[in-house]
């Protein structure tokens, strides 16, 4: 009979996150479910991180380990360098049957050339494409940049034994490089994103208000907001704005906010809880997204989050997402720009209390059927479990 290697611990699970609880977001959130669908099934997880720093126990009992340090700089490069090098010396190690890792591509590619060599079941979550951005950006080192992280995301899928995606798009270009592709779309934590719950106290927020909830990255353009809102207060439209959250361009949301005291508000990342209540109190959510290659049919987890709150979308961009809700009439949906902004927030500002309500009931509906992460969560569990069955009583481990 064929025995598994002496040295792995047959229920053993490492998961490589850039980011990862208590940080917010969607890869957090998204990994978080993940890791409670794999300790339902039995495994003993353990997390690295570069978003902590020590030690602690998860939510679900995993052992997470941060690869941070106190006297790193806030750069992501050197950080999630880092991990990736941790990520590498414990995949390759043989302690762990599986080993799962999201992007960035390098840390990705790190772990698993690392499952490769100690003989564990690779799983690479293709839940976005660095390459993807860096080759729309402008600059000569931008897409040389975008080049070397296709590469990479290339190396990854190739290398891993499962390639989770997260969108069609991502899925086919897994394909040219992987045998086992399985794509799973995103979605999120019903239990925390939902209409019931209380609202936001953690600081006076102008009223009424939209929120802009999670990531502030170059593929998302969310400044569009600001310029749109400066046109809409001009004409005498009254609200204000509220972000929270951190990436590339949060800087210039902070900006704002100093510059427009009592109508932008700017916070740092909070809770899902508090966001969820940002969720409830606001007269919509407003998500952007940028027409860049790869993107088209992705599902920005925000949007899900906030129609699971009953939030109605202001979703600027086009692709997938924007197609279904046209299609089923759910929220206010423009092409991405200052125009597209401004037309989709006047959307909301003229709706009576009744339609906003109807409105509001139907986005929720809408998640509570279609974007369920636990049960996408469940589905990568699943697959996992069928590539690494645990060992038959009788054979050495």
């Amino acid at each position: 009979m064929r025995t598994s290697s002496p040295r792995h611990q047959p229920d053993s699970c490492l998961l490589v996150a850039h980011n990862y609880h208590p940080a917010v977001g969607a890869a957090a959130t998204r990994l978080q479910l993940l890791t409670e669908a794999l300790v339902e099934q039995g495994h003993q997880v353990t997390v690295l991180t570069s978003s902590a720093i020590g030690r602690h126990t998860g939510p679900t009992g995993e052992q997470v380990v941060g690869t941070g340090a106190d006297w790193m700089p806030g750069s992501r490069i050197l950080r999630t360098s880092v991990l990736a090098a941790r990520a590498l010396a414990e995949a390759s190690s043989g302690r762990h049957r599986v080993v799962v890792s999201d992007p960035p591509p390098y840390v990705a590619a790190a772990a698993m050339l690392g499952a490769r060599i100690g003989r564990a079941v690779g799983v690479f979550y293709y839940c976005d494409s660095w390459a993807s951005v860096a080759a729309s950006r402008d600059s000569a080192a931008w897409r040389w940049a975008g080049r070397l992280f296709a590469r990479l995301e290339s190396m990854a899928s190739r290398l891993a034994r499962l390639t989770v995606a997260s969108t069609p798009a991502l899925e086919q270009r897994a394909r040219r490089s992987s045998r086992c592709v399985q794509l799973v779309r995103n979605g999120t934590d019903l239990r925390i994103y939902s209409p019931e719950g209380e609202g936001f106290t953690g600081t006076q927020l102008p009223e009424p208000y939209f929120v802009y909830a999670g990531t502030m990255g170059l593929v998302h353009g969310a400044h569009v907001f600001i310029e749109a809102a400066e046109q809409l207060w001009a004409e005498g439209h009254e609200f204000g704005l509220v972000f929270v959250g951190s990436g590339a361009e949060s800087q210039q949301m902070e900006e704002a906010a100093r510059a427009n005291p009592g109508r932008i508000t700017y916070l740092e990342p909070v809770p899902p809880t508090e966001v969820a209540q940002l969720y409830r109190g606001s007269l919509g959510a407003l998500v952007s997204m940028r027409p860049i290659a790869g993107y088209e049919d992705a599902w920005p987890v925000k949007t899900l989050a906030a129609m699971s709150c009953g939030s109605i979308p202001v979703y600027v961009s086009d692709g997938d997402l924007a197609a279904t809700l046209r299609a089923e009439g759910l929220g206010f949906v423009e092409s991405h720009g200052v125009d597209g902004a401004r037309r989709a927030m006047l959307g909301v500002l003229e709706l009576d209390e009744d339609a906003r309500r109807d409105l509001a009931e139907r986005c929720r509906s809408h998640a509570a059927e279609h974007f369920d992460q636990r049960r996408a969560a469940q589905s990568v569990a699943r697959t996992i479990a069928e590539l690494s069955p645990r060992p038959h009583s009788g054979e050495q481990h």
